[in-house]
């Protein structure tokens, strides 16, 4: 996987092309406070471009990582109507969805003291830069509470909660 594109469209309509760095696992050139959308990722893969769009089935996509070995893609949508329902699927080199991941019971101390779940939703998902098949996802509940999970690449488990609070 080579020459990972994110096409992102603005509240003004412009278009911005915008390369992922890899070393950093940030996406460059996107001001602070920068309202976008993203509304397509491309890569090439065996000399091949692939591209997801963001327009299908009022989804849209609200985040978007290679996995660490670039065979990958991990993309989180969000549904356009309810903002709340989101989903993340692994894509493989050719563009062809691998898994969708279903929400792990949340295991945070945060999430511990309160009684009712409502509203989780996948946040981000970004590299770790420790391990090589693992990334971290960030998934939010109750509104305005989060937990950050490892997530492996290949068995597709959630591991351990790194970080938790109030958004």
């Amino acid at each position: 996987m080579k020459n990972i594109e994110i096409t992102f469209k603005n509240e003004e309509i412009r278009v911005n092309k915008v390369i992922y760095d890899f070393s950093k696992s940030i996406f460059l050139e996107i001001p602070e406070n920068y309202k976008f959308k993203i509304e397509k990722v491309t890569w090439n893969y065996l000399d091949k471009k692939v591209e997801i769009n963001s327009s299908k089935n009022d989804m849209r996509i609200k985040y978007a990582c290679p996995s660490r070995d670039n065979t990958k893609m991990l993309i989180i949508f969000n549904d356009e109507t309810d903002n709340v329902k989101s989903s993340l699927i692994i894509f493989d080199g050719e563009g062809k969805v691998s898994e969708n991941i279903k929400f792990p019971n949340l295991i945070s101390s945060v999430s511990k003291s309160l009684t009712i779940h409502r509203n989780v939703e996948f946040k981000y998902v970004y590299w770790n830069n420790i391990k090589e098949r693992e990334v971290f996802v960030d998934i939010g509940f109750n509104e305005d509470f989060y937990e950050i999970r490892l997530f492996d690449v290949e068995t597709l488990e959630f591991k351990e909660c790194i970080g938790s609070g109030r958004m």
